[in-house]
């Protein structure tokens, strides 16, 4: 690809730097799954009791006695993200958003010819985050020359993404060895919808009159279908239980995107850049994406009112690939050769969790636990960007009468990470657009509100 000239440099490094604005979208652990292991912050691979093992362990569906129970819930967040001094000293680029998560559906298919054998279907979001940040300042710099002789300058840019994906599955699973082992498998279908808009802009005007103009467009997006299995064994050892699950690697069905891209730049100094005016769209491309294997186990130790649950799930790496298959363009401009690339690769990544579960009275119990959630952020990567590491926190209770239960909790996440700046919005009298370099914190919070229920039917 051409090199961009200097002017927007800032611009480009703006871009670049608040990219972890766009949620969490290199974790795993980020959602949980049914009103009891959202409470649990999922630690429930080695002690499933209810239709959530569908995901966390198909297998210990094949020894509970009961597993007809239909789950919902629901996650409202709100989150906050802030680049301290992102754009400059005293100048931080923050963003705000309030969303409603559907989680979780779940149920059994009860037939009396099924015998020990047990099927269960589900329907979960297991990726949903969306984002947006922009920036836009008017003032005096110097940015054509480096000559110490500012202009009138004006830069602004958006950047937004978000991503969606859907789990709709079916679950076998049978017990054994006098109920006290489970075996199952859990097939998905994945849906996922991912797409990344950045536009910006920048210009400037010298005291002589002269102008300056640069305006880039780089926006994609994709759809995949995939399917993909979890396959598990529960086992029953009273006081404990235990468990241990298999996520294979997605085999993907069809894909397909899009991609825009245009570079133009008129009325840059010649040691910079040459006018030049590059665009391409490109439609109905093939697409692909690609999701890990990965290995979890956890276990329990039950007595009459306390349990404590532990959980571990290791995550394969993913080398990297090419999500969109774009073809080469030449510049309407200069003929010059301009070869667009939309690339994916992830680290290996180990999470663990915990948590505590205390029975108050017969249909009362309180819930506090936490996990980790590492990114597997891979600078290799154009698609995730978010490379702080998450702590989750989760506290609430679950009560009910009769055939029903409730749910009401509270979640907490933070993470944090450092980046460079090299820009600043506002350098005010001989100040400099393009910075030093330095080291900025990046701030990551998140309040939910949890509320559930499951009905035996």
């Amino acid at each position: 690809m051409s090199k961009r000239p200097a002017i927007y440099l800032f611009v480009l490094t703006l871009l670049l730097t608040p990219l972890a604005a766009m949620a969490q979208d290199t974790h795993y652990w980020n959602n949980q799954y049914g009103p009891r292991a959202m409470l649990l912050s999922g630690s429930v691979i080695g002690s499933v009791e209810d239709m959530s093992g569908t995901y966390y362990n198909p297998g210990a569906l094949g020894y509970i006695e009961e597993p007809e129970l239909l789950l919902s819930a629901n996650i409202y967040q709100a989150t906050r993200l802030r680049v301290e001094d992102g754009a400059g000293e005293g100048f931080d680029l923050e963003t705000s958003k309030f969303n409603l998560l559907p989680n979780m559906l779940a149920g059994a298919v009860k037939m009396t010819w099924l015998g020990k054998n047990k099927l269960a279907y589900s329907l979960l979001t297991r990726h949903r985050f969306d984002a947006e940040i922009s920036g836009a300042s008017v003032t005096r710099a110097d940015v054509l020359n480096d000559d110490g002789v500012e202009e009138d300058f004006a830069g602004g840019l958006l950047r937004s993404g978000d991503a969606k994906e859907l789990w709709a599955g079916f679950t076998w699973a049978r017990g054994g060895i006098g109920n006290k082992v489970g075996f199952g498998v859990t097939t998905y279908l994945s849906i996922r919808d991912q797409g990344v808009d950045s536009e910006f802009f920048a210009q400037a005007l010298t005291d002589a009159g002269d102008m300056a103009v640069v305006y880039d467009i780089d926006n994609f997006s994709y759809d995949a279908y995939s399917l993909l299995w979890k396959a598990g064994v529960g086992v029953v050892l009273a006081p404990f239980t235990a468990g241990i699950t298999l996520t294979t690697p997605n085999v993907q069905l069809f894909g397909s995107g899009q991609s825009v891209f245009n570079e133009t730049r008129v009325g840059l100094p010649a040691a910079v850049a040459v006018d030049g005016f590059a665009t391409s769209v490109q439609e109905d491309v093939s697409a692909t994406y690609k999701s890990p294997l990965s290995i979890g186990v956890g276990g329990a130790w039950h007595s009459r009112k306390v349990k404590i649950h532990l959980s571990a799930e290791w995550f394969d790496g993913i080398d990297t690939y090419d999500v969109l298959e774009l073809e080469s363009f030449e510049s309407q401009a200069t003929g010059e050769v301009i070869d667009p690339v939309v690339r994916q690769k992830l680290d290996s990544v180990f999470n663990v969790g915990a948590g505590i579960e205390y029975h108050v009275k017969e249909k009362t119990t309180a819930y506090l636990s936490f996990n980790t959630d590492n990114s597997v952020f891979n600078p290799e990567s154009d698609v995730s960007v978010t490379g702080y590491d998450l702590t989750h926190l989760a506290a609430g209770v679950n009560t009910g009468f009769k055939r029903t239960q409730f749910m009401l909790g509270l979640g907490y996440t933070w993470g944090s990470q450092k980046t460079v700046q090299d820009i600043d919005l506002d350098p005010g009298d001989g100040g400099k657009v393009v910075g030093p370099g330095n080291e900025v914190n990046v701030v990551y919070r998140r309040l939910s509100l949890m509320l559930g229920f499951s009905v035996n039917i």
